[in-house]
């Protein structure tokens, strides 16, 4: 097996963020101050009303979400925050009423057509621990709009009204996200592809992994959603996840087609051979349940260097996951939650990747950051000649060439720090497994 190092990607990404609370800072200050110092760095975004993913939910699912987690809320930290998200509630189950009346019935038939014909969708599942490259690999294909559809950022964080609400919503809305993701500095806008699990979250009233982030003292009561197949899962919860998936696909679908038709230069019948490119983190863990859902499913699992995964991660969570907070968490809960969160994802995803690859579909491929980095291209037509899928047209080959020849090409990554000693023996440990099946070399 091929052997990936640490510095594979050209910049030496195994440690903290200078302001990540390391080791290092408790050091200096000392525990109590490094725990206050950290604590406050979480506190200064309390008041923030930007790139929160739960501002998309509706009032019931929220009432619900709010008096079930109600003794978990730091509510003297973050009174404003839940007042917010319940002003947007309300005014989202109107949005929602409004796109009932108006779409309700078709939405209903284009359930019961993906349902019936599930053998005929052919999804495109991009899979991958977060801080692996996704969303770079998600956004490459995406440009290829001839052949995929996605769930874009506007329709991720309002699920439940974007059908009739999108086009007046990003404007009305445009101040809710940054320009940038506060953890890379990759370009954010409504009309960029997004994670899908953003939306079902929601959608579903919080059954999903994604409400680690809000109640991350609690991250283990939500757990059971990576995979819903625990033996503690609830038939319930994984019934209500499965819907409300099945009804945001379907209505990533009617839109689609809606755009489609709308497009005078666009041929009758060519949206058909369109297919769904979805993109979130947690699937990783749900190749059972998403085949039972689309047989005719098929996966990109893109991996990276652990070391640099953690590193990235924990980045991602001192300047992302503070405008989610409803509770403030030390940082061993979050360091703990990350190390937690790709061990489900890693091991769901080893258990599940031998039926596939097993079988005689072509339904999973496995890419490396590393190698997606130093020639977007040619992985990219990798890809492609492995599912067979058809020929870039022109206007994909040229939109790709500009991306890789411009954007990516002046890109900066983020530099990190070195991990400390115990850091780095703890990824080696915990995560060794993953470490040795992709072929990384250990951390001395």
């Amino acid at each position: 097996m091929m052997m990936h190092s640490a510095r594979d990607s050209g910049i030496f990404l195994s440690g903290f963020d200078a302001v990540a609370g390391d080791q290092d800072l408790i050091r200096v200050l000392g525990k109590h101050d490094a725990a206050n110092a950290w604590r406050e760095s979480i506190l200064k975004y309390s008041w923030s009303c930007r790139n929160n993913f739960i501002v998309g939910i509706c009032f019931k699912q929220w009432m619900r979400l709010v008096w079930k987690f109600k003794h978990c809320i730091d509510w003297k930290e973050y009174s404003f925050r839940v007042g917010f998200v319940s002003c947007l509630s309300i005014i989202n189950s109107c949005l929602s009423t409004i796109e009932f009346i108006i779409f309700g019935n078709k939405i209903r038939q284009t359930i019961q057509e993906v349902s019936r014909n599930s053998d005929k969708e052919h999804p495109v599942f991009i899979l991958g621990h977060p801080r692996s490259g996704t969303t770079l690999l998600h956004n490459l294909i995406s440009f290829d709009s001839d052949q995929f559809y996605i769930c874009n950022t506007f329709c991720a964080g309002f699920p439940s009204s974007f059908l009739w609400f999108e086009s007046i919503g990003k404007v009305l809305l445009s101040r809710l996200i940054d320009t940038k993701r506060p953890m890379d500095n990759m370009k954010l806008s409504f009309e960029l592809p997004q994670e899908d699990e953003i939306a079902t979250s929601v959608m579903s009233g919080g059954i999903s992994p994604y409400f680690c982030l809000p109640f991350m003292r609690n991250h283990e009561d939500f757990h059971d959603f990576f995979s819903f197949n625990s033996s503690t899962t609830s038939k319930e919860s994984r019934e209500t996840w499965t819907q409300s998936f099945l009804e945001l696909y379907s209505k990533l679908k009617l839109r689609s087609q809606r755009n489609a038709s709308a497009q005078t230069s666009c041929l009758p019948g060519s949206n058909e051979k369109k297919r769904a490119l979805l993109k979130s983190p947690v699937h990783t863990s749900r190749i059972q349940l998403l085949l039972q859902m689309f047989p005719n499913a098929q996966f990109i699992y893109i991996h990276r260097n652990p070391y640099e995964v953690y590193a990235s991660a924990k980045h991602m969570a001192v300047t992302t996951y503070p405008y989610v907070y409803l509770s403030v968490p030390t940082e061993e809960t979050v360091d703990e939650f990350i190390f937690k969160q790709y061990e489900i994802l890693w091991n769901d995803y080893f258990r599940d990747r031998e039926m596939i690859l097993s079988s005689n579909k072509r339904a999973l491929i496995e890419i490396s950051y590393s190698e997606l980095c130093h020639d977007p291209m040619s992985s990219i037509s990798k890809i492609y000649e492995y599912f067979g899928w058809n020929p870039w047209s022109p206007e994909f080959r040229t939109k790709l060439e500009d991306i890789v020849c411009t954007e990516l090409r002046s890109y900066k990554k983020n530099e990190f720090q070195t991990h400390p000693r115990e850091i780095s023996d703890e990824i080696s440990r915990r995560w060794n497994d993953s470490i040795l099946q992709l072929g990384y070399e250990f951390c001395s």
